[in-house]
């Protein structure tokens, strides 16, 4: 259960992040949808998602 909510945390942090820098919630949602998420950190997960939505 610890680590539902550690990446729920992280997956809405990064959205935030992503929101920031001018994506729309539901691209963001999209595009993080294709990452696996279990061991990355939040950090990476910006990251991540940014490689996906800059294509």
């Amino acid at each position: 259960m610890k680590n539902i909510v550690e990446n729920n945390a992280k997956v809405s942090e990064a959205t935030a992040a992503l929101q920031v820098l001018g994506y729309n919630r539901k691209e963001i949602q999209k595009a993080l949808e294709k990452i696996d998420k279990a061991e990355l950190s939040t950090e990476e997960l910006i990251r991540k998602g940014l490689n996906l939505l800059g294509r």
